[in-house]
Order: C-alpha cells, then structure tokens, then sequence
C-alpha cells in the first residue's frame, strides 16, 4: 500500500509548486511560502550604430531596447572611444577608465532640458569629434577626429533609481572620412582665384586672394565653399579673413551672417544676424578656454583685461529725456557713412586691363558701399565663377576678371609661393582646436537668453554647426598641421594640376550685392571674353534697412559704460530713428532723431552708462519710423561681467 507522502508521490506534486499551491491526495491544498515570482524592469544594454561621418567627426546612434520590462536609458548614458590602432596596440583591450588617453563622453539624462533621456526604444544621436556640449552633455575630447581614421566605441547606461550602471555594449567600429583633395592652380595672371581643392564628397574649396602684376600670390583674403555641381544659383558659404587668416565675417548659404569683431587673440565679439535680418544675437567668447584639455568642457566667458569703449567723435549730440542710470544719460550721436574701409577687404588687381568697374547707387542714385560681386556666365547662361570686387571709393568697385589680356603663369614657378601664402591659413585653429565647438555651444547659451524661440534658436544652431563644419573642412584639405610623414603644403602644391579659366568666348558679366534678406542684381551686360568690361551698374533702391547694431565692448564690467552703434542704409528726409535700452535692473532709457535731409546712410552711436551689478543685462534696440509710417527694429543684447 503506498503512503500519502511516498518520495515518488511527493516529486511528482512538487512541479505545481510555481503556482504556490500544492493539492495532496486526500484533497488538502497547502499554498507554499513562495508565490509566483514578480519580475522587476530592469536597464538594459544599448545599441550602438554608426549613423554617418565627416572627415572629422563620426555620428552615432544610441538607442534603448524595447520590450516588456525594460526601463530605457532615463540617467543617460556614457560613451567611450579610442582608435583601432590604439586598441589594438593595447592588446584589443580597452584603457582603463581613469587613463586620461580614454576619450569619454557623459550625457546626463538629468540635466534640465536633456535630450538623452532615453525612453525604452528611445535614441539619441551624438556627434564624436564636434560634440555639441548641449545641456548634460560633456567630454574629455572634444577636438576633431582624426581624417580616414578608424574608432572603436562602446556605450553603457547610467545607473538609475537603485538600478545599477549597465555593462558595456559591444564594440562599434565606425570611420571618419579621409580628406584626399586634388588641387588646381589657377594659371591667370589676372584671376583672384589662388587654389581650387575639390574635398572627398567632391565639395569646391576656392581660396581667393590677391596677386602682384606678375601673377605671383600675395595674400589670402577670402575662403568659399561651393556644392559639387555649383550652378552659381546658391550662396557659397563664404568666409572673409583678416591679415592674421581669422574670419571677421562669415554668410552661410542659408544667408545667416556671423560678424566677428578680435579683441585678442582668443577673445572675440560675436554679432549673428538671421537671414531676414530682423534678429541679431550678440556675444563674448573666450577662445582660450576651448576644451582642448581632458576635463575642460565647461562653457565660460571672463571679461577681457583692458577691454575699453570706442566713444565717437564727430555729428551731432542730442540728449536723452527719461530716466538715468547712476545719474547719467544715454548721449546719441549722428554721424556720416561708415568707415571707408574695403567692406570684402579684397585688394584690388593690379592687371587693369582684366579689371571691371562697378558703380553701386541707392537711396535715390546716391554713391553707397556695399560687399560686392560679379558673376559670370557664358552666352548660354552657364555659371562660369564669381569674382569679388573692392572699394575704389564710396560707390565704386573694381573686380579682376581671367580676361584673355593677362599673362599665363607656370604653376610649378609660383607653388612655393602660394603655399607660403596659404600655410598660415589655420594657425589660429590650430593653436586652439576646440574653438569651433566651443563656439557653437556659447552661442547656444546666448541664443537661450534671448528668448527668440525654439525655430529661430534651431537656425542659429543649424547655421553654426554648417559654418564651422566648413572651417574644419578647408582647414583639414589644405591639412597645414603638418602631420609626421605627410607631404610638406609646397609638395602636394607643386603637383597640382593647372586651371586655366582664362574668357576665350563672350560673357555675361552680372553685379551683385550682398545683403539680406535677398541679394541685390544688377543689370547683365554682354562683353568680349578678353575684354574690355563694360562698367556694371547696382541699384540698391531707396529700401531704408538697418544694416547692423553693434555693441563695444561686447563684454563689458560692471559700471563699465559701452557705445551701441547702429548703420543704417537710405535715410529719407523726416525719418525718425530711436535708439533704446532696457536693463533688467530696471533701467530704461531712450533718444531720438529726425533726419533733415535725404542720406544714403548713416551711423548712430548711444553711450550708455554701465550697470551697477555684474550680471545685468541690457537689450538695445534701434527703431526707424519711416515717413510713411513704416518702422523697422532691431534689437542687440550684453550682459555685465
């Protein structure tokens, strides 16, 4: 007879026991001591994927899993990287975390405002090499990534309410592209055009600049970036240099305008102005401070040493009638056309039998400055190139065409040359390469304190990265960091090929003007290809436009006073124009003028009392009350250090 409780009985009741009840033979039900097991979510490991690359950047792709009993990724999460050729030559093995040749990055899902808090299934793209140090983001290596290299990466999870840091993923092998340019040198005594590079993704690099009446390179004045088929239809994102090779002004091809005034070496005012030239976003920032170090990514901007305001001389003085700061008053001043200075600061030829006059008038046929431009197409309305003019005088330009008259140049002659001229072009960068990335993210933080919202916060952004991606990439072609065992810039320069645009048809020569919120053409006239050029005409028309509104210093001391300066284009007789201040320590106040007779343009520049405080900060704004009743405003803004 077999017991109730027989081992065999007993093994075969005891599979229930998941359940928490076992039923005997008798009938009686016991529950068991352990129920049925609640599963807890837990974080699991990310994805990794390559998600695209430039020549100095890789984009990845972090993404949570998901599925039942997942948390996502709602700390953020790390990502770590090396070269191939480093892991390699460490035995395949990772560096440990605190060897500072680890290059980390940490993106906080806590961070107010964070995008890296992933939700299960979530992604978040991050840029290696161009890091954008956005809110709860930050690294150890924020310097570009090496052309045509390898990396490995690997990515975990930040621990989490009591949830513990994930493993690692597997490793990510991705690559940056490889810069590998061919050169041509233009062989037009005559022609600006210094060196063409066509990149990897077959973008055009033109390095436009000066030359002697032989032809022989003198200087570089101006950088355009063009799309590999360039019909001429597009803006070219185009930089203007100075003599040190730093840019003073740069249009991105979606017209957005960075102005950049260099108080030092590393401390520039930075004005950017959208392409409907309504919004205008003013800034200090400190190069110097660029996280070119491990550990050096936060964003700061110290008051430069010695940093004075520019009081005017010269026009009239009209004071101000409202409320003063510390007891004093704003004082406006009304002065003339701006400086004479070259508005492109491109020199002009010297072969003047290659040479085309432009004639700029506007405001009623007035003489009037501008950055001017001269395309030309042949008699099918191809796109041939585009050449920039300098100022003669006031309304006057002059641009060097490859006419058939100029002499023909030997390349290997004038290699040598033209890559002395060329080989200090990224100093500059090179000396501090985090700038381009540091930049971006100050003005991040300026555009965040404006309020201008989210669209135009986005174009800004948009604007900066294609901007500064720009600067890497002819930086990198031109490759002056000289790197061991590559070919000197003379080496590579000396086998380039020849470009001859020398004119041997009839051409249409058309004038431009740069501005915004469109550029302004002028009349095409049809001319012989080895000349001579007819003289070109633009007429700005009598649209008034203020032109700019320009803070000095940017960054100025508490109880420091600053000049607000604005330029305005075509002021007709009975105008009124309003400069203003608000300062968030309540202080306001204001001037006004009324124009007595037509000008083709004119400067107003208001000194304005410093605040009492560091962290005030104040928004100017110029107002232009047509009479017509039509008004225009633009608004530019500082803070107190």
């Amino acid at each position: 007879m077999r017991t109730l409780f027989s081992r065999r009985y007993f093994v075969k009741q005891i599979a229930v026991v998941g359940t928490g009840l076992i039923t005997f033979g008798n009938g009686t039900i016991v529950r068991t001591i352990a129920g049925k097991k609640k599963k807890k979510a837990h974080t699991n490991t990310l994805v990794l994927s390559c998600a695209g690359s430039t020549p100095t950047s890789i984009d990845i792709d972090v993404c949570a899993r998901s599925g039942k009993h997942t948390t996502g990724a709602p700390a953020g999460f790390s990502v770590q990287w090396m070269t191939t050729t480093d892991y390699a030559a460490n035995g395949n093995v990772w560096y440990s975390l605190n060897d500072p040749r680890l290059c980390k990055a940490e993106f906080s899902g806590q961070a107010v405002g964070s995008r890296y808090k992933l939700k299960p299934g979530g992604c978040a793209t991050v840029r290696v090499g161009n890091l954008t140090l956005d809110s709860g983001a930050s690294t150890n290596c924020a310097n570009p990534l090496v052309p045509g290299t390898e990396y490995v990466f690997r990515a975990s999870a930040h621990a989490n309410n009591g949830q513990p840091r994930t493993q690692y993923t597997g490793n990510l092998t991705c690559s940056t592209l490889a810069v590998t340019s061919s050169f041509k040198i233009p062989v037009n005594a005559a022609d600006p055009l210094l060196l063409r590079a066509i990149a990897t993704d077959g973008q055009i690099i033109d390095f436009v600049g000066t030359r002697d009446a032989t032809g022989v390179p003198l200087s570089l004045n101006l950088i355009e970036i063009r799309p590999p088929s360039d019909d001429g239809s597009a803006n070219p994102l185009r930089y203007l240099l100075d003599s040190d090779h730093r840019p003073v002004r740069i249009h991105n091809s979606d017209g957005t305008q960075f102005d950049f005034t260099w108080i030092t070496a590393t401390q520039v005012a930075l004005a950017v102005l959208t392409p409907d030239g309504q919004t205008q976003v003013n800034t200090f920032v400190d190069l110097s401070l660029a996280p070119s170090a491990p550990g050096s990514s936060s964003i700061a901007s110290p008051i430069p040493s010695g940093a004075i305001a520019v009081v005017p001389t010269g026009g009239s003085t009209f004071t101000s009638n409202t409320a003063p700061r510390g007891g004093q008053r704003v004082i406006l001043q009304h002065g003339g056309s701006p400086s004479a200075a070259a508005v492109n600061g491109i020199a002009a030829m010297t072969v003047a039998s290659s040479s085309v006059n432009v004639q700029v008038d506007g405001c009623g046929g007035l003489p009037t400055d501008g950055d001017v431009y001269v395309k030309v197409l042949d008699t099918q309305g191809v796109f041939l190139g585009q050449y920039p003019a300098t100022r003669v005088s006031q309304g006057n330009y002059v641009a060097g065409l490859p006419s058939g008259l100029a002499p023909t140049l030997n390349p290997g002659e004038i290699c040598g040359t033209l890559a002395t001229v060329l080989g200090a072009t990224c100093d500059w960068l090179i000396d501090i390469p985090g700038a381009p990335q540091y930049l971006c993210a100050a003005l991040t933080i300026a555009v965040a304190a404006t309020g201008v919202g989210a669209v135009v916060a986005g174009e800004i952004a948009a604007a900066c990265e294609a901007v500064t991606g720009g600067l890497e990439l002819y930086c990198k072609t031109l490759n002056t960091s000289g790197a061991p065992g590559s070919p000197s810039l003379a080496d590579v320069l000396c086998e380039s090929e020849a470009l001859d645009r020398t004119f041997t048809a009839d051409v249409l020569l058309v004038p431009i003007v740069i501005a915004l919120p469109t550029n302004i053409v002028g009349s095409p006239l049809r001319a012989p290809g080895n000349g001579p050029f007819p003289d070109l005409l633009v007429d700005l028309g009598i649209h008034t436009t203020i032109r700019s509104l320009t803070l000095n210093p940017a960054n100025p001391v508490a109880q420091q006073s600053y000049v607000a300066t604005a330029d305005i284009f075509c002021l007709p007789f009975g105008t009124v124009v309003t400069l203003s201040i608000i300062g968030t320590d309540g202080y306001t106040d204001s001037v006004s003028t009324t124009i007595n007779t037509t000008q083709e343009s004119g400067t107003f520049t208001l000194s304005v009392p410093g605040a009492a405080n560091a962290g005030i900060r104040d928004v100017d704004t110029v107002t232009v009350v047509l009479p017509d009743g039509e008004q225009l405003t633009l608004n530019a803004s500082l803070v107190f250090g």
